[in-house]
C-alpha cells in the first residue's frame, strides 16, 4: 500500500469522527449555554473539533489536489492543514485554561495562548512563502528535509505541537485523577483516553522531529519508515482525542462548588 493510499485512509477515518465529534459537542455546547460554569472550555473544544477535522480533510490526497487545482496555488492544502493544526492546539489550550484557573483569571491566560498561536502562524507563513519561492515544486515534508526553510518550518509546527500535547497529558491526568477521587468514573475513562491520545501526538512530534534532527546531522532513519509511522501516530492522536474528550463531555454533569476541586470537563 502507497503512502498516498495510507494518507487517505487514515485522514479519510479522521474527517469522519471529527465530523460525529463536532457535531456532538456542539450541540452539548449549545445545550449549556446559558450555564457559567465552563461556558469557554465547551466552546473551545467544539471550535477544535471543527478546524482540525477541516485540516485532516485537506490532507486527504485527492482532496488535496483538487484544492491546489482550484486555487492554484501549490502546496495550499498543506498550509491549511498544517494552520488549522495550529487553531486545534490553541483551542485546545484555551479548553484547558478554562478548565485549570479560576474564572476571573481565563481572559488572561487564554489571550497568552491565542498570541503564541498568532505567533506560530506568523512564523509558518513566511517560510512557507519563502520556500515555495525557492523552488516551486517543493513539498512541506520530511522528504524536503534537504531544504533549509521547510526544514525550519516543520521544526516550528511541530515544536508547537509537542508543547500542546505536553500539557494535555499533565492537564488531562490529573483531571481524570480528581474525577476519578469524586466518583466520576465516566469523566475520567474519556480524561484518561484523552492523555493516551496526547502522547501519541508527542510521538507524531517526536517522529517527525528526530526525522529531521537526524537528517540535519547526516544520518537520518529511513524516510520511508516514517513516512508510514508519522501519519499512523497522528490519526490515532486525533481519534482518541476526539473519542476521549467526547466521552467526558457527554458524560451526565455533577457540580462541585469550587472550580478547582471539581476539574470537570463535562460541565
Amino acid at each position: 500500500m502507497d503512502n498516498s493510499m495510507v494518507d487517505a485512509l487514515i485522514f479519510g477515518l479522521c474527517t469522519l469522527v471529527g465530523v460525529g465529534g463536532t457535531a456532538a459537542n456542539a450541540r452539548i455546547a449549545w445545550q449549556r449555554r446559558h450555564e457559567e460554569d465552563y461556558g469557554i472550555s465547551r466552546w473551545a473544544r467544539t471550535a477544535a473539533f471543527a478546524v482540525v477535522t477541516f485540516g485532516v480533510a485537506l490532507a486527504i490526497p485527492a482532496l488535496a489536489h483538487a484544492v491546489e487545482t482550484l486555487t492554484g496555488v501549490h502546496n495550499i492544502a498543506k498550509l491549511g492543514a498544517h494552520l488549522c493544526a495550529v487553531a486545534w492546539c490553541c483551542s485546545l489550550q484555551i479548553m484547558l485554561v478554562d478548565w485549570a484557573y479560576e474564572q476571573w483569571a481565563v481572559p488572561t491566560h487564554a489571550g497568552y495562548r491565542v498570541f503564541l498561536g498568532f505567533g506560530v502562524t506568523a512564523a509558518l507563513i513566511p517560510l512557507f512563502i519563502a520556500a515555495s519561492d525557492d523552488a516551486p515544486t517543493i513539498q512541506y515534508t520530511t522528504r524536503f528535509a534537504g531544504n533549509h526553510t521547510v526544514h525550519a518550518y516543520l521544526l516550528v509546527y511541530l515544536t508547537y505541537v509537542a508543547v500542546t500535547c505536553a500539557e494535555l497529558v499533565f492537564l488531562c491526568l490529573k483531571a481524570g485523577a480528581i474525577n476519578r477521587k469524586a466518583g466520576r468514573g465516566r469523566q475520567a475513562v474519556g480524561l484518561n483516553v484523552a492523555a493516551v491520545a496526547a502522547l501519541f501526538g508527542m510521538a507524531y512530534a517526536a517522529s517527525k522531529g528526530s526525522y529531521l534532527i537526524t537528517y540535519a546531522m547526516g544520518s537520518p532513519w529511513p524516510l520511508e519508515l516514517e513516512e508510514k509511522i508519522s501519519p499512523t501516530l497522528s490519526g490515532i492522536s486525533i481519534i482518541l482525542l476526539i473519542v476521549g474528550l467526547s466521552i467526558s463531555a457527554t458524560a451526565l454533569r455533577h457540580r462541585s462548588p469550587d472550580r478547582r476541586t471539581a476539574f470537570d470537563p463535562s460541565a
